[in-house]
């Protein structure tokens, strides 16, 4: 079998791959049955139906089966945002404030292994209503990207311009409370969050609501 460059029994081996045999092609056209065990260091464990594990140097499999190897272990990301590219102003009384604010994030792969898989950012802009205290949602984007060598392994998007204007005493208007950045595989599985921890917890109804849309304390929609 020219496919199977060398093989290893592993003492105490875990399968961490995905269960399931599948058929595996070399570069050569040579084929094997087996389920994906692990990969390290350029090299790829494989367990036949009735067999040994066997080591197989990953260039050697078919861009098909690479694909399905750098799927196996989500990218580790870094998330970078500036949420004050417009500034801040304050007019009139100086307890009368007005906030100009536009995101910008930019989600950069820090892992080599290539990641071939469209992948989705949401971006949630949240404001607080201090006459009525609730929350409202001011801004909401979702991107979807591949990280690729050819775009640098990074990914940019803005939101929109969010302005808001208030004044504590008496409490009147909308103010900044803070924003969330969600990183999504496209089977749905959370990569990264950055943001206003608190807001975690809500991603699946800030992912339903719309621009505008009210919140209680707890973030349960009104």
């Amino acid at each position: 079998m020219k496919l199977v460059v060398g093989c290893m029994i592993l003492f105490g081996w875990v399968s961490l791959g995905f269960g399931e045999m599948r058929i595996w092609t070399s570069q050569a056209g040579d084929t094997l049955e087996a389920e994906y065990v692990r990969d390290t260091m350029g090299n790829v464990w494989l367990k036949p139906p009735n067999g040994n594990v066997k080591k197989v140097p990953i260039k050697a499999l078919s861009q098909a089966d690479q694909d399905y190897i750098n799927l196996n272990k989500p990218p580790t990301l870094e998330i970078i945002v500036d949420d004050n590219k417009k500034g801040l102003s304050v007019k009139g009384d100086i307890d009368n404030r007005r906030e100009s604010l536009r995101f910008e994030v930019n989600i950069r792969k820090t892992s080599k292994r290539p990641y071939p898989r469209k992948m989705t950012a949401y971006l949630f802009v949240i404001g607080l209503d201090i006459y009525k205290d609730e929350y409202v949602l001011l801004d909401s984007q979702k991107e979807s990207f591949v990280l690729t060598p050819e775009k640098n392994n990074s990914y940019s998007f803005e939101g929109k311009s969010v302005k808001l204007e208030y004044d504590p005493d008496p409490p009147w208007g909308k103010k900044y409370e803070g924003y969330l950045v969600c990183i999504q595989t496209s089977d749905g599985e959370i990569l990264l969050f950055k943001g206003k921890k608190r807001f975690e917890k809500n991603l699946q109804v800030l992912i339903g609501a719309r621009v505008g849309a009210r919140f209680d304390e707890d973030m349960r929609p009104l």
